[in-house]
């Protein structure tokens, strides 16, 4: 995985932001809107590719647990901040976010986040689609392309289809097409298999009620017109956490590239304000592991594509 640009020192009032993306994208899919609207809003903005995506390298063969390479990876970013950061993830991107809080309530030690974002991610309990979901798709042919589209990640081949999945009807055609071109042309390695998932559900039946009591900000969010994520597999991440979900109203599943996604930017940094900054004491860098940051003053940090 490569990590995003060079690291800042400069620090802020609020804490950074990592943004994690999910299956088949990469760092770009936050440069193209939310980290210039929240850097305009001061905070200091990461986002990454993981290993298989955009311009990170190949993941490790030898490596059995992608996911929990993954995991070490994401881990790796955290300590190299100055102040620990509240996690943004969307979609598959929130199945590490999930992994990592589980980790935490279980002792592991790992380097500190001030709070936690999921966006349209299923819960790690519920990450198998059920009868509930085929019965919710719009058409068992559907429902079969998107099993098709979370097993493989292989079908930007029909752009009517693929904007049907994604995105909003009324999303702008030039910006679809070059949102389409970057996922078409993007390698889409799944980051983590549903085997991989289902063998650490053990861990995350052990620790449901230390989640519960996790003393962070967590926010899970849920786009009110996704085809591809059901609102049942959303509110089973909310309640495993024991928190309420905040319904993001008529936003397809990719929310930060949908037509409406200054809506999504705008309910997240009301959470941020009213939720994070209110409960965070921050220091001066992310110390849990002893490492601190050193580089640039730039507010802004992706691997680009």
């Amino acid at each position: 995985m490569r990590p995003a640009g060079t690291d800042p020192t400069r620090t802020s009032a609020q804490p950074p932001l990592l943004f994690i993306h999910g299956a088949s994208h990469g760092a770009w899919c936050w440069s193209e809107n939310f980290l210039p609207w929240f850097a305009q809003r001061d905070y200091l903005c990461f986002a990454l590719s993981l290993r298989g995506h955009g311009n990170s390298g190949d993941e490790d063969e030898s490596c059995p647990d992608k996911y929990a390479q993954s995991i070490e990876d994401i881990a790796h970013v955290i300590a190299s901040l100055p102040q620990p950061p509240v996690l943004v993830a969307h979609s598959m991107g929130g199945f590490f976010a999930q992994r990592y809080l589980v980790e935490i309530a279980g002792q592991r030690q790992l380097p500190a986040v001030a709070g936690v974002v999921m966006i349209a991610s299923a819960s790690l309990t519920a990450c198998v689609p059920d009868m509930d979901w085929w019965r919710s798709q719009q058409s068992f042919m559907h429902a079969g392309k998107v099993i098709w589209w979370m097993m493989t990640s292989q079908v930007f081949t029909n752009a009517k289809g693929d904007k049907e999945m994604l995105f909003s009807p009324d999303l702008p055609d030039e910006h679809f097409n070059r949102y389409h071109h970057m996922l078409r042309s993007g390698r889409q390695t799944l980051p983590a298999t549903f085997s991989e998932l289902q063998a650490f559900l053990p861990k995350v039946e052990e620790c449901a009620e230390a989640c519960k009591q996790l003393p962070l900000p967590i926010a899970v969010m849920l786009a009110g017109s996704d085809t591809l994520i059901m609102p049942q597999q959303v509110c089973a991440s909310a309640d495993y956490f024991g928190v309420e979900p905040i319904t993001l109203p008529d936003l397809a599943h990719d929310v930060m590239l949908d037509t409406r996604w200054e809506n999504a930017a705008a309910s997240l940094h009301a959470w941020l304000q009213s939720t994070v900054a209110a409960s965070t004491d921050l220091p001066s860098s992310n110390s849990s592991n002893g490492n601190t940051t050193e580089g640039s003053q730039r507010k802004i940090l992706s691997s680009g594509p």
